[in-house]
């Protein structure tokens, strides 16, 4: 990379005092990236005058250095767009092999809602204008919230095990052919 680029943009950069449970929502074109805890430590510092973070400042702050806070990242994808075929880690496909080469609405609506529609969603009916609203006591809510349930309370954690293996072997096949 380019020293001097990577310079300026760490000088540019903003980040941001979240608290659990904070959203950050932008679109794909925002630069970011995940910081360590004891780089955030710092960075908050920074912003407070004649203060400076020091390793040894704090036990806990101390055991966090090298640390990457845990986040729950969404991307929205249309509902056309594909689960990528061949020997990946993708959930659905670790799940159910025939879901690969599907797209998301096809995996949906054959093996649950490894993918939900989340906006605009669909309607199965449309809004009754004099009334100005919607029945969302519709049939097909009510399967999709069933549905949710048994994705994480049985087929994530199943997919879960078989990413953990999947991962395993895809590292040891780079360390064979001289990856890392």
């Amino acid at each position: 990379g380019d020293p001097e680029l990577y310079e300026k943009l760490e000088e540019n950069k903003v980040v941001y005092d979240l608290k659990r449970g904070d959203v950050i929502f932008h679109d794909r074109w925002v630069f970011h990236r995940t910081v360590t805890v004891d780089e955030y430590l710092r960075s908050m510092n920074e912003n407070i005058p004649g203060e400076e973070y020091s390793k040894d400042d704090d036990e806990s702050d101390a055991s966090c250095v090298g640390k990457i806070f845990r986040r729950y990242s969404i991307r929205y994808s249309p509902g056309t767009a594909r689960v990528p075929p061949g020997y990946g880690v993708e959930l659905s496909v670790l799940h159910n092999p025939d879901n690969a080469n599907r797209t998301l609405n096809e995996v949906s609506e054959t093996d649950g809602p490894w993918y939900p529609k989340v906006w605009p969603h669909v309607l199965k009916q449309k809004p009754n204008r004099e009334e100005n609203c919607v029945d969302f006591s519709d049939d097909d809510f009510d399967e999709e919230i069933r549905g949710l349930g048994d994705l994480v309370h049985v087929k994530i954690p199943s997919a879960e095990r078989k990413q953990a293996e999947r991962k395993k072997e895809i590292h040891r096949l780079l360390t064979l052919h001289g990856g890392r």
